[in-house]
């Protein structure tokens, strides 16, 4: 059987409603996920530069309720956990500073590591 993704682009932080999306689908068509690819600017922990503007939206700041525990995504996670790992390529919203210190701590020899406090976020070196 093929493996089944959705494909986002440029979430801008919107994690939790891709995931919850992805959750419908699935349901809706009765197609298990294996996964979600995200290409572009997945999202920003921070906000700087252009991206200040947008610090007072809850869902351009998504990516701070992934990346450390939150309720949240708790609950979109635990509903329905079947959407497996988001596969992400970095776009030019990212924290670079962050995503290379979490490189780092994956190690060398690691083919990916997570970008999230769930493991759900995941990127290739």
């Amino acid at each position: 059987m093929p493996a089944a993704y959705l494909v986002f682009g440029d979430l801008h932080g919107r994690v939790l409603p891709a995931f919850r999306l992805a959750q419908a689908w699935s349901r809706e068509h009765g197609v298990a996920l294996d996964g979600l690819l995200q290409v572009g600017d997945l999202g920003d922990t921070r906000f700087d530069g252009s991206a200040r503007r947008h610090e007072r939206d809850s869902l351009e700041g998504g990516m701070r309720l992934v990346a450390r525990p939150s309720e949240e995504a708790d609950e979109v996670f635990a509903a329905e956990p079947g959407t497996g790992t988001m596969w992400f390529t970095a776009g030019n919203h990212e924290d670079y500073e962050r995503l290379k210190k979490l490189e780092r701590s994956a190690g060398l020899a690691a083919d990916s590591f997570a970008a999230d406090a769930y493991g759900k976020l995941r990127l290739r070196p």
